[in-house]
């Protein structure tokens, strides 16, 4: 083997005409500008398409952030330092948070796609880059990631981490390691798998770093960087708050108690998994936050959710991938893996599998299914060197009837079950498109030709069957009933007024301090107990909406009891979706 895994031949730089650097950046600009376009609608928001627990927290983070107020480390502080810069120049708008979101989601989404091409650039020896640039128009994964701040950010900052590791394996300089780390040190103020990736850098660094005698050199670049920016903004934080932590633990727990209601569904929602889970492992209080003390408790049942996690996982995993489009990106991921097996290009190979296993923690933890798109560019890496090995095998019969078999069983299977959405049109749909492929290979022997068509045929075949992408449609602020009972708590209450509510994102938008009514309030068995809770919480306004009815059931026939007695609707929208409930005068 070679000293560098990307010294393989045949390379797919050598089957395709060179064209100018800057003409090549001015087409992927372009291509990125009509994506946005394309996609435009997620960028612009209402507050029902923004997550009203943790991008809402995020934003509010942000707000506190530019008062002066530093956010725990597990809560993300740069997310929060992305939507400080972006709230400050709409912060009087009472919209201000879905503007602060629309801002956030296209940095976010720029900083994917910069990413991506980086690093499809470092691949081109061994795939078109454009290749890379058609999975990522054509996918929803990039769609999907920018729903969340924290979930993008922490991708875009582990993504260019990748870049400058795949820059060092191709060039072995050290300073790229340097890079790397600070790279990851931003992915760790972005998300808490960032440590996780952390340890992954530093392994896969390690075995260059052995052949080259550069060891001592490469753990200082790898440690320093990553070291400075964690301990350095955990010091910063102690310094003003006097608490010298990490928060690590306690999210790690709150998480752990969720995966339960993943497992088994309890309650319909993460709040149901933590009472439930409650039972099962104990408080968090007497476990002391510790996921392992809470585990020991009860091994049995802990064993018994892992399978259904990971099943869940891997429903969610196709799903989020644009279901039979993300199952095509699979094929050809794997069939990148054998070519890079084939090549002996294992350092590489190693690197790109070994990136994304911060995700073992979702299967034994928790996760949501956007967290699952968080390693799609490993994925697309290997999917894109897979498509350039397909069509640079012309003459690969055993592969095509490979395929072709692979395709007719699985859609034997789809036929059998009448899957819905058409399983079997789309799976047939990929096999006519394959066969038209390998038809224009067998035509055109060129190999630049080759490359070209045939790359260009399999991108159209998987446009077919792809899916996940936002539609147009009409916006007027405001006009939403979740919207409306935030403008009127704006311009109804003074700033920071308490409002319980089941989930923060509309209080915050309203300038309101949020009170938690989301699992809380459960013992609340008589009007007495209702009243009590408001007092002691200084609570002015309920802000009722369809969360609160159906995930806290008896809590509502409770509050929904009392309206008309100690409660009076103050707002409420003609279905009445959304009510602002306040006391009763004289109450």
């Amino acid at each position: 083997m070679s000293e560098s895994d990307f010294e393989t031949l045949p390379k797919a730089a050598e089957t395709r005409p060179q064209v100018a650097p800057r003409k090549i950046h001015l087409i992927v600009f372009v291509i990125f500008l009509l994506q946005a376009v394309l996609v435009s609608p997620v960028f612009f928001p209402s507050m029902s398409d923004i997550n009203a627990w943790d991008d809402a927290e995020y934003m509010n983070e942000g707000r506190e952030l530019t008062q002066g107020k530093l956010p725990l480390f597990t809560v993300n502080p740069l997310v929060a330092g992305l939507y400080a810069v972006a709230y400050l120049p709409v912060q009087a708008s009472p919209y201000w948070l879905i503007h602060t979101c629309s801002i956030g989601r296209f940095v976010t989404f720029s900083l994917l796609w910069l990413a991506a091409y980086l690093v499809a650039g470092q691949l081109s020896e061994l795939a078109i880059p454009f290749i890379m640039i058609a999975l990522l128009v054509m996918s929803p994964a990039l769609v999907r990631l920018v729903d969340n701040g924290s979930n993008a950010l922490f991708t875009a900052m582990s993504d260019f981490a990748l870049w400058q590791m795949l820059t060092f394996l191709r060039t072995r300089s050290v300073k790229h390691l340097w890079l790397g780390s600070l790279f990851l040190g931003l992915a760790a103020l972005s998300r808490n798998e960032g440590p996780v990736l952390f340890l992954i850098y530093l392994g896969v660094a390690l075995v260059p770093c052995l052949r080259g005698g550069i060891v001592r050199k490469g753990i200082v670049a790898c440690v320093v960087p990553f070291t400075a920016l964690v301990g350095g903004y955990v010091l910063l934080y102690g310094l003003q708050t006097g608490h010298f932590e990490s928060g690590n633990s306690k999210r790690a727990y709150q998480a752990f108690e969720q995966g339960q209601g993943m497992a088994f569904v309890v309650g319909g929602n993460y709040v149901g998994g933590e009472i439930e889970a409650r039972k099962l492992y104990g408080t968090a209080e007497e476990n002391h936050y510790s996921v392992f003390t809470a585990i020991r408790r009860n091994p049995a049942a802990y064993i018994r959710r892992i399978p259904r996690v990971a099943i869940h996982a891997v429903q969610d995993t196709t799903y989020v991938y644009g279901q039979y489009f993300g199952l095509l990106c699979f094929a050809f991921a794997v069939r990148g893996v054998i070519e890079l097996a084939r090549r002996k290009a294992f350092i590489l190979l190693t690197t790109l599998l070994l990136w994304s296993g911060y995700a073992i923690l979702y299967v034994l933890l928790c996760y949501q299914p956007s967290h699952l798109l968080m390693p799609f560019l490993t994925v697309f890496s290997l999917a894109s060197v897979g498509v350039s090995a397909m069509s640079l095998n012309t003459n690969g019969w055993r592969e095509r009837y490979l395929w072709s078999a692979g395709l007719l069983a699985l859609a034997a299977v789809a036929a059998a079950k009448c899957t819905t959405p058409n399983m079997l049109g789309a799976t047939l749909a990929v096999l006519l498109g394959l066969w038209i492929v390998w038809l224009v290979a067998d035509r055109y022997r060129d190999v630049a030709n080759t490359m070209a068509l045939a790359g260009l045929l399999l991108l159209s075949v998987a446009l077919l069957v792809r899916f996940g992408f936002p539609y147009p449609k009409t916006r007027i602020l405001g006009a939403a009933p979740d919207e409306a009972a935030a403008l009127y708590l704006r311009q109804h209450f003074k700033r920071d007024t308490p409002v319980g509510a089941w989930a923060p994102g509309n209080v915050w938008l309203a300038n309101m301090s949020y009170v938690q009514m989301s699992g809380e309030l459960r013992y609340m068995k008589s009007a007495q107990d209702l009243a009590d809770w408001m007092a002691h919480n200084d609570v002015e306004a309920i802000y009722a909406d369809r969360k609160l009815r159906e995930c806290e059931v008896d809590v509502w026939d409770l509050i929904h009891s009392q309206i008309g007695k100690r409660l009076a609707v103050a707002f409420s929208d003609e279905q009445a979706e959304v009510q602002v409930l306040v006391p009763s005068v004289g109450r």
